[in-house]
């Protein structure tokens, strides 16, 4: 399977991830769906992309974290409501940038280390032939 289908294929669990975040329903278990996923994607890039993957990764990593952040600010105050943890810190930081733009900007970020993470999983899972 070619790269550029493997990280849009991969890339609906960020739309997934930003519903689940949306209803409130992973809330602090979070990291456990992330390191599942990241494990998952690592084992299936390692075992079905022959050339490099380090971008392919990155890429994926970073579409992960565009298309959570998309869907939590589409459905933004869906996402307050039931994450009221979230509301007070959005206050704050209000003054100086837009929740919106925050959450999209901090899960780019967190999306492209998950997508270093993702090639690093790769990377070991090519290794060890898992």
């Amino acid at each position: 399977m070619a790269a550029r289908q493997i990280v849009l294929r991969f890339s609906l669990f960020g739309i997934l991830a930003g519903i689940l975040n949306v209803l409130g329903w992973i809330g602090g278990m979070e990291w456990i769906f992330w390191l599942a996923l990241v494990l998952f994607s690592g084992i299936y890039v390692s075992r079905n992309l022959k050339e490099a993957f380090f971008w392919p990764s990155i890429a994926l990593g970073l579409l992960w974290g565009i298309t959570t952040a998309g869907v939590q600010g589409v459905l933004y105050d869906t996402f307050l409501e039931n994450n009221p943890n979230f509301v007070d810190s959005f206050n704050e930081i209000s003054d100086y940038i837009e929740p919106r733009l925050y959450l999209l900007i901090s899960n780019s970020v967190r999306g492209l280390i998950t997508g270093l993470l993702v090639f690093l999983a790769a990377l070991l899972f090519r290794k060890t032939k898992t």
